[in-house]
């Protein structure tokens, strides 16, 4: 009835690299490391933003000893942030 070959070829791709599905594996891997970078960026944001600054830890222990009044806790802490 039809040539099954050529329909055998133009859905399954004949073994060549631009093949239809080598093209779609292509384009899956290619969405498979921008969804892996994409991740990776996220986490080294979210660690930046969660992280605690070792200044301000030490600031806070000497407040919270006495060696610092709330006044001068303030006003470092301020300094410190900018």
């Amino acid at each position: 009835m039809w040539d099954s070959g050529w329909t055998h070829h133009a859905m399954y791709g004949d073994g060549s690299w631009f093949g239809f599905m080598g093209m779609h594996g292509i384009f899956m891997l290619i969405l498979a490391v921008l969804a892996v970078v994409l991740v990776i960026s996220l986490f080294r944001q979210g660690t930046k933003i969660v992280g605690h600054d070792p200044a301000l830890t030490v600031l806070g222990e000497k407040y919270a000893k006495g060696d610092l009044s709330r006044d001068e806790y303030l006003q470092k802490k301020k300094d410190l942030k900018v």
